[in-house]
C-alpha cells in the first residue's frame, strides 16, 4: 500500500493558492491525480488540470499533488495578462510572452501588445496568488499580518486568521 502522510503548512497553502487562482480564472473544472498505484507519493506521477470553454490546461510528472497544484497555477499565470492590463511577470526578469498568444477570451496578444502594455508582478503570499499593481482594496491584520482582498474584510476590519475584527472598520 502507497504511504500517506498530511500536507505539511507549505504544502496545504501551495494547493489552497493554486485552487483559488483556479478558480478565480473562470474555470469550469479541476482535477489532481496520479498514474501510478501502489508506489511511493513522489513517485506516483502527478498531474493537475483545469478546464476552460473545453479546452483542458494540464500539467504533468510532478513529485507531490502541491508540486503539480503550483505547477498548474504557474502555467496559468505563464503568458497571461493581469487585469489591470499588463503582462503576468513572475520572476524579477520579466514577463514571458508567447508569439501571437490566443487568449482565453479568443482575442489576439502579439509580442508588440506585450510589449506595450508593460508587467505587472505576481507572487504567491501565504495561500493566494497576488498581483503586483494595486489588485483592489486590502486589509492586513494588524495583530497577525495576515492581507485579505475580501471586500467584506476590508470593509469592516475583520481578519480571519485571528476570527477577530482586529482593524478599523473601513481601513
Amino acid at each position: 500500500m502507497a504511504e500517506r502522510r498530511a500536507l505539511t503548512p507549505d504544502q496545504h497553502a501551495r494547493m489552497l493558492a493554486a485552487v483559488d487562482l483556479v478558480g478565480r480564472t473562470g474555470a469550469r473544472e479541476f482535477e489532481i491525480g496520479f498514474l501510478h498505484e501502489d508506489v511511493p507519493v513522489s513517485e506516483a506521477a502527478w498531474w493537475a488540470s483545469a478546464l476552460y470553454r473545453g479546452a483542458r490546461v494540464i500539467v504533468e510528472d510532478h513529485s507531490h499533488p502541491a508540486d503539480a497544484a503550483e505547477g498548474l497555477a504557474v502555467r496559468l499565470l505563464t503568458g497571461a495578462r493581469c487585469r489591470c492590463g499588463k503582462l503576468v511577470a513572475l520572476q524579477p526578469g520579466g514577463a514571458f510572452a508567447f508569439y501571437k498568444a490566443r487568449l482565453i477570451d479568443g482575442s489576439e496578444f502579439t509580442a508588440e501588445d506585450a510589449q506595450r502594455a508593460g508587467q505587472c508582478r505576481w507572487t504567491r503570499i501565504a495561500s493566494r496568488w497576488v498581483p503586483g499593481c494595486a489588485g483592489g482594496p486590502a486589509f492586513t491584520c494588524p495583530r497577525c499580518h495576515k492581507t485579505s482582498w475580501n471586500p467584506g474584510d476590508v470593509r469592516e476590519g475583520y481578519c480571519g486568521r485571528c476570527h477577530d475584527w482586529t482593524g478599523e472598520a473601513g481601513s
